[in-house]
């Protein structure tokens, strides 16, 4: 049977239906496969559109006549900006398209900053990647009571289908005599970055339950690694109904996730920060900085947008 490209009525019939019915009911209706509906929508989203639009390619083919905007005036202010609020170079190309309908090439934007920005170590700075290394315990291997680990959970492909699934770390601050606790979740990438006293459970504990409380309905597992401040995992667990597992020790891979996100915190609180002196207002402007940067695994939509989305399913 010969392939037969969707027609506008059909994909007008997508652009109403997308997110009121499933896939497999607009298949339905259309008499198409799913796996048609399916690769329709990915395709128009990796244009970096949020939802599916039955034009898009006429948009894209409309901004590419148009041609790309230089990088000088109005608009290399508004691309130092976002270079302030710790966007990067890709994600400000596309921010400036969904938002603004200027074109601006990622490349253009690599290229001004390393062969025509006055400050270039202002910009080139933030985009560096630097190996984390981490100290083991020299006190021996901790005893961490009811302890499950990954083996025992369920498939990530599974988790990342709902809200409610998180990963959480500690960041040590100068000396390892301060932290913050960080708590990502797996489907949203929304984080929370709390401050805790240092490496104790109880504290550790206590700045779980306080941050998620009013969201316990939602919340299903909490992953993380052996450190000695998650050993109250069972009394933070249970009091919020969620299951608790462990990554095998010396594994951060298992949690690619958060060791993600704590590299994008270090760009505003770089290795040897005291964090006794950071604020909580502090913590909280770098949680929303992330929260609200669009992201490309999201479809360039922001973890604040996917997370409220998928809590207001939920209820």
């Amino acid at each position: 049977m010969c392939y037969r490209q969707l027609a506008p009525r059909e994909k007008y019939h997508i652009e109403f239906n997308f997110g009121k019915m499933s896939l497999r009911q607009i298949a339905i209706e259309l008499n198409r496969a799913v796996s048609t509906i399916s690769r329709e929508i990915k395709r128009c989203l990796s244009f970096g559109f949020t939802t599916y639009v039955a034009d898009y390619q006429e948009i894209i083919n409309q901004v590419r006549e148009r041609g790309c905007y230089k990088l000088k005036g109005k608009l290399l202010r508004m691309v130092k900006y976002l270079f302030k609020q710790k966007f990067s170079p890709e994600q400000i190309s596309h921010y400036l398209w969904l938002k603004k309908g200027i074109k601006i090439s990622h490349q253009a934007i690599y290229n001004w900053i390393y062969h025509k920005a006055e400050n270039k170590a202002e910009y080139i700075k933030p985009l560096r990647i630097k190996s984390k290394h981490k100290q083991r315990n020299k006190s021996g291997k901790i005893h961490i009571p009811n302890l499950k680990t990954i083996d025992e959970r369920e498939d990530k492909s599974v988790l990342i289908q709902q809200v409610g699934n998180f990963e959480l770390d500690t960041m040590l601050g100068k000396c390892n005599k301060s932290a913050i606790l960080t708590m990502v979740d797996m489907l949203s990438k929304y984080v929370f970055i709390v401050k805790i006293d240092g490496t104790k459970a109880k504290s550790t504990e206590e700045a779980v339950i306080r941050t998620l409380k009013h969201m316990k309905n939602y919340i299903d597992t909490l992953t993380m690694d052996n450190g000695r401040e998650f050993c109250n995992h069972t009394v933070f667990g249970n009091a919020l109904g969620a299951k608790t597992y462990f990554t095998h020790p010396h594994s951060p891979w298992e949690k690619g996730l958060i060791e993600n996100t704590n590299g994008l915190i270090r760009q505003y609180f770089p290795k040897g920060t005291d964090f006794n002196l950071i604020s909580e207002e502090e913590l909280k402007f770098v949680q929303n900085e992330l929260n609200n940067r669009p992201r490309k695994t999201l479809g360039w939509r922001t973890p604040k947008e996917v997370f409220t989305q998928h809590l207001k399913c939920c209820t």
